[in-house]
Formats: C-alpha cells, structure tokens, sequence
C-alpha cells in the first residue's frame, strides 16, 4: 500500500480540524471553566446571554458553534423546552435565546413592569440596586429596538400617554398594539377614534345608550294621576 503524501495527509488533517465537531470541541474545551450556568431565576437571564455573548466575542467563537456551547449550560427547564424548537433552530444562537425569554415571558411589557416597580434588597447596596436599575432598563430599550434619542422619546411619550388613559382606552390600544409598540401619534389617534365611539359619561358605546326598558319607546307608567304626581 503506498504512503498518503504529505500534501494530502494535511489536508485531511485540516478538514478533520474544521469540521463542527471538532471545532464545538476545541471552543468547548477552551470555555469549559469560563461560561456562567444559567441563573435559576428567570429576571437575571438577559444578563446571563450578554455574558455569554460577550466570552463569545472574546473567545472568537464562530456562530455555528454558540449554540453548541450553550445548550450544556442551560438549567434543566430551559433544555425541556427547547426541546419543543426545531433541529434547524436549535443551530441559532439568537433563536434559542429569544425561544428561552419569550418562554418565560421575559417581554418588553415585563421588563417595563420589573424596571418601574423595582425595590432594593435588603442584602442589595444602593450601587448595586443603581446597577439593577440600569440593567432592567436596558433590557426593556432594547427589547423595544430603541437605538437614538429620538425613538427614546417617542418611546417615553407613548408609554406615559397609555398610562393615562381610561381602562377601556387603554385595553382597546393594547389589543392592537400587542406584544410591539405604537407612537405617541398613533396612541393617541386610537384613543380619541375610541373615545368617539364610546358615551364616556356612562362608559357605554353609543349603541348601548340608555333605553326605556318598555319596546315602544313610552315612558313608565306612573302608580298615580299626574295632577297628583306634580303636587308632591
């Protein structure tokens, strides 16, 4: 049998050395003391993927391979219920990632709510609790793809306009906003198309007025002569 040459005997080496395999090996190995285990509580696990993202980027660990890395760091409950994405998603870093806080209902109204009622630990310093703060309300701009000041202020704008509006209002808006977000304009648009529609004075829409409770439209009778009604 004649010897592989040198030239092919490397190129085997090189292919074997960058198959993903190989690859999820070597930055598994190179991070194995160095990646976080995922947080039990569900609050800290935007924090935990920045993390991980960022040994990612040091580490110059390639896309194909993140995912890879991150499922055996994940609790548990997280590895259950990825179970339920596609073999085809479970490749993508980002998409694991957003499965997991969309799962355990880490959304922009949540981190919205965490961020305003927000208190400090009894064990918690007030730098750390200025640390906490920043961080949820990090997480909500970009949950709410804020990138400038100007989407910024629309932003505060629009949640401070919902925040005064009736329940019904409120509950009408949201239902078409739904888990996205709308402008200041466009709020207020809807309310006031809302308020039209609706006799705010009794909390009815205009179809549901007020109405004689006999068909024909008359009055109630009354249990005495009106001559006598109008003396009393």
């Amino acid at each position: 049998m004649r010897p592989i040459p040198q030239t092919r005997r490397g190129a085997t080496a090189a292919t074997t050395d960058n198959s993903l395999t190989s690859r999820t090996k070597k930055f598994g190995d190179a991070l194995r003391h160095v990646l976080p285990r995922m947080p039990s509580e569900h609050p800290e696990l935007p924090q935990f993927f920045d993390t991980v993202k960022k040994l990612f980027k040091i580490y110059l660990v390639p896309a194909d391979v993140q995912a890879k890395l991150l499922i055996p760091i994940l609790s548990t409950q997280a590895k259950t219920i990825i179970g339920g994405m596609t073999s085809d998603d479970l490749m993508s870093y980002d998409k694991v990632k957003q499965f997991l806080l969309t799962e355990f209902r880490l959304t922009p109204k949540e981190y919205k709510v965490r961020f305003d009622t927000a208190t400090k630990n009894v064990s918690e310093t007030y730098v750390l609790f200025a640390s906490r703060l920043g961080n949820l309300l990090t997480y909500y701009l970009r949950s709410r793809g804020v990138e400038n000041l100007e989407t910024l202020c629309d932003l505060l704008v629009s949640d401070k306009l919902k925040s005064c509006l009736p329940p019904g209002t409120l509950n009408y808006v949201l239902s078409l906003q739904g888990n996205d977000w709308f402008y200041p304009s466009k709020v207020a648009g809807l309310a006031d198309t809302y308020a039209a529609n609706h006799d705010n004075r009794y909390g009815q829409s205009q179809g549901q007025r007020y109405r004689p409770p006999y068909g024909n439209g008359r009055a109630k009778p009354m249990p005495y002569p009106v001559e006598t009604a109008l003396c009393i």
